[in-house]
């Protein structure tokens, strides 16, 4: 038992140093470099490092003890950088899942929408609506009829059913709810709990190594976030652009993983919808499940609530 306690112990800590401390001392390290270099040129190394060795030598003047606890300040310091930046990728995770946004979430919304709309026209080689649509809506016509070959792919990278939330990632998530309506007549959120136990292993490991691949561009764009922060405080553009552009790679790394998790949530109900159904005592047609059998097992699933 000791032995146990002692490895989980030290893959504890190696868990800590490699996800809290060594990023939170890095993020510490850039708002120094911006503290000391305020008023002066981004690149002045030399002013960081005469300032760093005058403190450095003030502090070892202190004694053993002083330096102990200065570097114990750090850490902890840095653990908290961390922690913070995970309490970011939750608040961060909710605005690009979040379904209205208030009042900035509406006119995102409508600019999808349209955007969606004139792909579909074109897509099915529809004309304009009758009427003088507005202005962006003749533009973005007139964009699809210069490039009609691409309509579908377009539309569908706006996405793959009619635009609900503001959003990218968000709609990517209820466009998968969306087709599993249409096409089975199920609701995935409602049903999902029931079908998680009947999926093989390999499938549900591929689902969670998605999920937690998506969790990481979160915290990734949480850090991008504090060092956005560091730098618009201290003014040193360094540090923002790192920020900005960690903030934008964990964006374009979110939508490849959302779209990994949703296409495998839509394979999983593809496959073992009927398994579903039998668990549950319904009958199936041909072996398949159609609309009628789908809502059975939503009001199943359900419970009339």
């Amino acid at each position: 038992m000791s032995s146990f306690m002692g490895e989980l112990a030290k893959k504890l800590a190696d868990k800590w140093l490699t996800l809290l401390v060594l990023p939170g001392l890095l993020l510490l390290a850039t708002a120094a470099c911006a503290y000391l270099t305020r008023g002066k040129a981004w690149n002045d190394t030399t002013s960081v490092s005469t300032q760093l060795t005058g403190r450095a030598q003030t502090l070892t003047s202190h004694g053993n003890v002083a330096v102990a606890l200065a570097a114990t300040a750090v850490l902890l310091a840095a653990a908290a950088a961390g922690l913070t930046a995970n309490a970011a990728s939750w608040l961060i995770t909710r605005l690009w899942l979040a379904e209205r946004l208030n009042w900035l979430g509406k006119p995102l919304t409508w600019w999808r929408t349209q955007r969606w709309n004139a792909a579909q026209h074109s897509a099915l080689g529809a004309t304009p609506p009758p009427g003088q649509p507005p202005l962006s809506m003749r533009l973005l016509y007139w964009w699809n009829r210069r490039n009609p070959d691409d309509a579908q792919q377009r539309r569908n990278r706006i996405c793959l059913a009619p635009p609900q939330r503001p959003t990218w990632i968000g709609d990517r998530v209820a466009a998968t709810a969306t087709r599993i309506d249409n096409q089975y007549g199920i609701d995935l959120s409602s049903t999902w709990p029931r079908l998680w136990p009947l999926l093989p292993e390999t499938m549900r490991a591929d689902i969670t190594a998605a999920r937690i691949a998506f969790d990481r561009t979160t915290v990734l764009a949480g850090w991008g976030l504090l060092y956005t922060l560091v730098g618009a405080w201290t003014g040193w553009w360094p540090a923002l652009l790192a920020g900005l552009g960690t903030y934008t790679a964990a964006w374009y790394q979110a939508r490849s993983t959302i779209a990994s998790l949703s296409d495998l949530v839509e394979t999983a109900t593809d496959l073992y919808a009927t398994t579903l159904a039998e668990a549950l005592g319904i009958p199936t047609i041909d072996g398949h499940v159609h609309r009628h059998t789908g809502r059975l097992i939503t009001a199943r699933a359900r419970k009339a609530t």
